[in-house]
Order: structure tokens, then sequence, then C-alpha cells
């Protein structure tokens, strides 16, 4: 089972989150880029795994990716560097008791994305 995590209207996603064996997930980064669409990836982007990732994918350059670790929710912000990688940034650490605490903390409409 996957995810994909994209930020535009490109055919190649930012990100994959991908549940391993302990029925977590890890989320990873594009290691190598192929062409038309097609992409490796093999660059864990964190030490740890979640519990849960929500992708919010938007195709207007930005998108969010609500973070579950150890029952604690945090908000990573995904954004169009106009390159074939995207730039991305914790914003809320891991602090949030719900997702639904840390969108409305953060003025974020989940309405608004994918």
């Amino acid at each position: 089972m996957e995810k994909l995590i994209y930020c535009n209207d490109g055919c190649l996603a930012a990100m994959v989150a991908i549940i391993n064996k302990s029925k977590k997930w890890n989320l990873f980064g594009v290691s190598e880029i192929y062409g038309m669409g097609n992409a490796d990836y093999k660059k864990k982007l964190f030490d740890f795994d979640f519990i849960e990732i929500v992708p919010l994918n938007s195709y207007d350059g930005k998108s969010y990716v609500c973070l579950n670790k150890d029952n604690k929710w945090g908000l990573l912000e995904v954004k169009d560097s106009e390159t074939a990688h995207c730039e991305w940034n914790l914003i809320a650490d891991f602090n949030y008791d719900s997702m639904d605490s840390l969108l409305k903390e953060m003025k974020i409409d989940r309405k608004k994305y994918d």
C-alpha cells in the first residue's frame, strides 16, 4: 500500500508513503528520476516510522502532509521548487493530540486539498 504526495500538476510525485512490515508508514523522497513520470523513491526522509500519514495534496505549488508519530500529530509543508524535487519542511512538531486540532491551529482548511 502506498500514498502519493504531490504539490503541482506534474506527473512526478514529490514523495511516497509506504506501509512497512510493522504496519507503520515510512516517507520516501525521490532518489532517481528516469523521466516521463518514472522515478525511484529510496531516500527515507525520517529515521522513524509513522502510525498514519495523511496527504493534503494540491496542484497550486503547496501541499501538506499530516504525520502521526507516537499518537501525536505534526505537519510537513511541501512546496514546488520548479525542479523535479519539491522542497519540504516540518512546520509543526509532533505536539498535537488530533489532526483536526493541528489543522485548526495552522489555519488549514482540509476541504481545499485532495
